[in-house]
Protein backbone atom coordinates (compact mmCIF):
# COMPACT_ATOMS: atom_id res chain seq x y z
CA UNK A 1 0.00 0.00 0.00
CA UNK A 2 1.03 3.90 -0.63
CA UNK A 3 4.18 2.95 -2.56
CA UNK A 4 4.32 5.34 -5.70
CA UNK A 5 7.44 3.63 -7.35
CA UNK A 6 7.24 -0.42 -6.58
CA UNK A 7 10.41 -2.03 -7.52
CA UNK A 8 9.86 -5.17 -9.94
CA UNK A 9 10.68 -7.71 -7.02
CA UNK A 10 8.10 -5.91 -5.00
CA UNK A 11 5.45 -6.20 -8.12
CA UNK A 12 6.50 -10.02 -8.57
CA UNK A 13 5.52 -10.61 -5.23
CA UNK A 14 2.04 -8.80 -4.70
CA UNK A 15 -0.56 -8.93 -7.05
CA UNK A 16 -1.95 -6.07 -8.34
CA UNK A 17 -5.80 -6.28 -10.25
CA UNK A 18 -7.72 -3.59 -11.47
CA UNK A 19 -11.21 -4.19 -10.76
CA UNK A 20 -13.73 -1.60 -13.29
CA UNK A 21 -17.30 -0.87 -11.85
CA UNK A 22 -18.37 2.23 -13.24
CA UNK A 23 -17.62 4.12 -15.94
CA UNK A 24 -17.67 8.19 -15.78
CA UNK A 25 -16.83 8.75 -19.64
CA UNK A 26 -15.81 7.77 -23.27
CA UNK A 27 -13.65 9.65 -25.47
CA UNK A 28 -15.61 13.28 -25.25
CA UNK A 29 -19.05 12.03 -24.00
CA UNK A 30 -19.21 12.48 -20.01
CA UNK A 31 -22.03 9.96 -18.66
CA UNK A 32 -21.96 11.14 -14.88
CA UNK A 33 -25.62 12.04 -15.50
CA UNK A 34 -26.32 8.62 -17.22
CA UNK A 35 -28.28 6.37 -14.83
CA UNK A 36 -25.77 3.49 -13.44
CA UNK A 37 -27.48 0.53 -15.33
CA UNK A 38 -26.55 2.65 -18.69
CA UNK A 39 -22.80 2.63 -17.48
CA UNK A 40 -22.31 -0.53 -16.96
CA UNK A 41 -23.76 -1.34 -20.21
CA UNK A 42 -21.52 1.26 -22.10
CA UNK A 43 -18.71 -0.41 -19.26
CA UNK A 44 -19.74 -3.84 -20.59
CA UNK A 45 -19.36 -2.57 -24.40
CA UNK A 46 -16.01 -2.25 -24.03
CA UNK A 47 -14.57 -5.71 -22.95
CA UNK A 48 -12.10 -4.29 -21.23
CA UNK A 49 -12.09 -7.37 -19.12
CA UNK A 50 -9.24 -9.54 -19.95
CA UNK A 51 -9.76 -12.78 -17.75
CA UNK A 52 -6.61 -11.64 -15.53
CA UNK A 53 -5.48 -8.74 -13.86
CA UNK A 54 -8.57 -6.22 -15.42
CA UNK A 55 -11.56 -7.06 -14.60
CA UNK A 56 -14.75 -5.91 -14.56
CA UNK A 57 -17.11 -6.85 -11.46
CA UNK A 58 -20.49 -8.33 -12.21
CA UNK A 59 -23.46 -6.77 -11.46
CA UNK A 60 -26.35 -8.43 -10.08
CA UNK A 61 -30.29 -7.00 -9.83
CA UNK A 62 -31.91 -7.82 -6.54
CA UNK A 63 -34.94 -8.67 -8.00
CA UNK A 64 -33.47 -11.73 -9.93
CA UNK A 65 -30.60 -12.55 -6.84
CA UNK A 66 -32.25 -11.65 -3.11
CA UNK A 67 -29.45 -9.86 -1.08
CA UNK A 68 -29.11 -12.79 1.75
CA UNK A 69 -27.37 -14.68 -0.94
CA UNK A 70 -25.49 -11.97 -2.19
CA UNK A 71 -24.00 -11.26 1.21
CA UNK A 72 -23.78 -15.60 1.61
CA UNK A 73 -21.74 -15.18 -1.24
CA UNK A 74 -19.37 -12.13 -0.40
CA UNK A 75 -18.75 -14.38 3.20
CA UNK A 76 -17.83 -17.28 1.22
CA UNK A 77 -15.41 -15.01 -1.01
CA UNK A 78 -13.66 -13.57 2.08
CA UNK A 79 -15.26 -9.90 0.84
CA UNK A 80 -16.05 -7.02 2.71
CA UNK A 81 -19.66 -6.69 1.78
CA UNK A 82 -22.15 -5.71 -1.31
CA UNK A 83 -23.17 -2.36 -2.64
CA UNK A 84 -26.15 -2.02 -3.39
CA UNK A 85 -27.04 0.77 -6.14
CA UNK A 86 -30.30 2.08 -7.38
CA UNK A 87 -29.84 1.30 -11.25
CA UNK A 88 -31.30 4.67 -12.40
CA UNK A 89 -28.69 6.69 -9.52
CA UNK A 90 -26.13 9.43 -11.51
CA UNK A 91 -22.64 9.56 -10.56
CA UNK A 92 -22.08 12.51 -7.93
CA UNK A 93 -18.71 13.28 -7.69
CA UNK A 94 -16.62 14.18 -4.46
CA UNK A 95 -20.12 11.88 -2.08
CA UNK A 96 -21.57 8.96 -1.51
CA UNK A 97 -24.83 9.15 -2.94
CA UNK A 98 -27.66 8.01 -1.24
CA UNK A 99 -28.45 5.96 -3.73
CA UNK A 100 -25.86 3.86 -2.81
CA UNK A 101 -25.63 1.69 0.26
CA UNK A 102 -23.16 -0.15 1.79
CA UNK A 103 -23.92 -3.32 3.31
CA UNK A 104 -20.56 -4.69 5.90
CA UNK A 105 -20.24 -8.14 6.77
CA UNK A 106 -18.99 -7.76 10.55
CA UNK A 107 -17.73 -10.59 12.62
CA UNK A 108 -19.27 -10.07 16.18
CA UNK A 109 -19.11 -12.31 19.63
CA UNK A 110 -20.53 -11.62 22.92
CA UNK A 111 -17.68 -10.17 25.43
CA UNK A 112 -17.51 -9.84 29.22
CA UNK A 113 -16.19 -6.44 30.50
CA UNK A 114 -14.01 -7.02 33.20
CA UNK A 115 -12.17 -3.62 33.76
CA UNK A 116 -11.73 0.18 32.51
CA UNK A 117 -9.19 2.16 31.67
CA UNK A 118 -9.01 6.25 32.82
CA UNK A 119 -10.16 8.93 30.01
CA UNK A 120 -8.80 11.81 29.20
CA UNK A 121 -10.18 15.36 28.04
CA UNK A 122 -14.07 15.07 27.54
CA UNK A 123 -13.45 11.58 28.73
CA UNK A 124 -12.22 12.25 31.68
CA UNK A 125 -15.23 12.25 34.21
CA UNK A 126 -16.53 8.89 32.58
CA UNK A 127 -14.04 6.33 30.76
CA UNK A 128 -11.31 6.03 28.07
CA UNK A 129 -12.33 2.35 27.28
CA UNK A 130 -13.65 -1.13 28.10
CA UNK A 131 -11.94 -4.08 28.69
CA UNK A 132 -12.74 -7.04 27.42
CA UNK A 133 -13.21 -10.49 28.20
CA UNK A 134 -14.18 -14.03 26.71
CA UNK A 135 -14.77 -16.92 28.26
CA UNK A 136 -12.46 -20.21 27.56
CA UNK A 137 -13.84 -23.92 26.93
CA UNK A 138 -13.18 -24.42 31.14
CA UNK A 139 -15.54 -21.64 32.07
CA UNK A 140 -12.75 -19.30 32.66
CA UNK A 141 -12.15 -15.58 31.17
CA UNK A 142 -9.50 -14.85 29.23
CA UNK A 143 -9.30 -11.06 28.17
CA UNK A 144 -9.80 -10.18 24.54
CA UNK A 145 -9.03 -6.65 23.89
CA UNK A 146 -10.48 -3.52 24.34
CA UNK A 147 -13.18 -1.11 22.87
CA UNK A 148 -12.82 2.29 23.48
CA UNK A 149 -15.04 3.87 20.53
CA UNK A 150 -18.98 3.98 19.07
CA UNK A 151 -19.69 5.14 22.57
CA UNK A 152 -22.20 8.30 22.96
CA UNK A 153 -21.90 10.89 25.43
CA UNK A 154 -24.93 9.50 27.58
CA UNK A 155 -24.20 6.09 26.74
CA UNK A 156 -20.34 6.54 28.35
CA UNK A 157 -21.98 8.64 31.11
CA UNK A 158 -24.92 5.26 31.71
CA UNK A 159 -21.80 3.04 32.20
CA UNK A 160 -19.80 4.87 34.34
CA UNK A 161 -22.80 4.57 36.51
CA UNK A 162 -23.19 0.94 36.36
CA UNK A 163 -19.21 0.27 36.26
CA UNK A 164 -19.25 2.15 40.03
CA UNK A 165 -22.19 0.18 41.28
CA UNK A 166 -20.18 -3.06 40.64
CA UNK A 167 -16.52 -2.23 41.29
CA UNK A 168 -14.19 -4.15 43.19
CA UNK A 169 -11.03 -4.96 43.96
CA UNK A 170 -9.86 -8.00 42.90
CA UNK A 171 -9.95 -9.01 39.32
CA UNK A 172 -12.45 -11.65 37.71
CA UNK A 173 -9.91 -12.78 34.89
CA UNK A 174 -8.37 -16.01 35.73
CA UNK A 175 -5.68 -16.06 33.41
CA UNK A 176 -3.68 -13.76 34.50
CA UNK A 177 -1.20 -12.42 37.51
CA UNK A 178 -1.18 -8.69 38.30
CA UNK A 179 2.62 -7.38 39.83
CA UNK A 180 0.25 -4.68 41.91
CA UNK A 181 -2.65 -5.53 44.61
CA UNK A 182 -4.66 -2.34 42.61
CA UNK A 183 -5.11 -3.01 39.26
CA UNK A 184 -8.12 -3.57 37.12
CA UNK A 185 -11.07 -4.07 39.39
CA UNK A 186 -12.36 -6.98 37.52
CA UNK A 187 -16.42 -6.99 37.85
CA UNK A 188 -19.20 -9.65 37.22
CA UNK A 189 -20.50 -9.89 33.64
CA UNK A 190 -21.92 -6.99 33.51
CA UNK A 191 -18.85 -4.64 34.25
CA UNK A 192 -16.09 -3.39 36.55
CA UNK A 193 -14.59 -0.09 37.85
CA UNK A 194 -12.99 2.32 35.34
CA UNK A 195 -11.33 4.56 38.41
CA UNK A 196 -8.07 2.06 38.49
CA UNK A 197 -5.26 4.39 39.74
CA UNK A 198 -3.58 4.01 36.77
CA UNK A 199 -4.24 3.12 32.83
CA UNK A 200 -0.94 0.62 33.18
CA UNK A 201 -2.76 -1.25 35.81
CA UNK A 202 -5.90 -1.57 33.92
CA UNK A 203 -4.30 -2.18 30.88
CA UNK A 204 -2.01 -4.97 32.48
CA UNK A 205 -5.03 -7.70 32.52
CA UNK A 206 -5.85 -6.58 29.29
CA UNK A 207 -3.98 -9.36 26.87
CA UNK A 208 -5.09 -11.80 24.19
CA UNK A 209 -5.80 -12.72 20.89
CA UNK A 210 -9.74 -12.20 19.65
CA UNK A 211 -12.14 -15.06 20.30
CA UNK A 212 -12.11 -17.00 17.28
CA UNK A 213 -14.61 -20.22 16.37
CA UNK A 214 -15.39 -20.04 19.74
CA UNK A 215 -12.23 -20.43 22.09
CA UNK A 216 -9.29 -18.57 23.20
CA UNK A 217 -5.90 -18.41 22.92
CA UNK A 218 -3.51 -19.02 26.04
CA UNK A 219 -1.12 -16.36 24.87
CA UNK A 220 0.31 -14.26 21.90
CA UNK A 221 3.44 -15.39 19.97
CA UNK A 222 5.08 -12.15 20.45
CA UNK A 223 3.93 -8.94 21.91
CA UNK A 224 3.21 -7.03 18.98
CA UNK A 225 0.37 -9.96 17.70
CA UNK A 226 -1.08 -8.49 21.03
CA UNK A 227 -4.41 -6.61 20.61
CA UNK A 228 -3.43 -4.89 24.55
CA UNK A 229 -0.24 -3.50 23.35
CA UNK A 230 -1.65 -1.89 20.69
CA UNK A 231 -4.63 -0.43 22.44
CA UNK A 232 -3.47 0.46 26.25
CA UNK A 233 0.47 0.41 25.37
CA UNK A 234 3.59 -2.44 26.08
CA UNK A 235 2.80 -2.87 29.78
CA UNK A 236 -0.72 -4.58 28.65
CA UNK A 237 1.28 -7.99 27.62
CA UNK A 238 4.11 -7.90 29.86
CA UNK A 239 2.92 -10.54 31.99
CA UNK A 240 1.60 -12.76 28.70
CA UNK A 241 3.73 -12.67 25.47
CA UNK A 242 6.53 -13.49 24.65
CA UNK A 243 9.78 -11.01 24.22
Amino acid sequence: MHVQRPAPALIDQVRVDYLVFDLLAVDDQVLLEDPYRTRRAELADLTLDDGERVRGPPMWSLTETGAEELLRVAADSGLEGIVCKRGDSVYEPGRRSSAWTKVVLRLTTEAVIVGAVPGNGANATTFGGLVLAGHTPDGRLRCIGGVGTGFTAASRRNIRAALDRVRRETSRSTTHRRRRSRGPRGGSSRCSSPTSSTARSAATACCGTPVSGGSVPTRHPTRSACPARAKFGRTACARHCSP
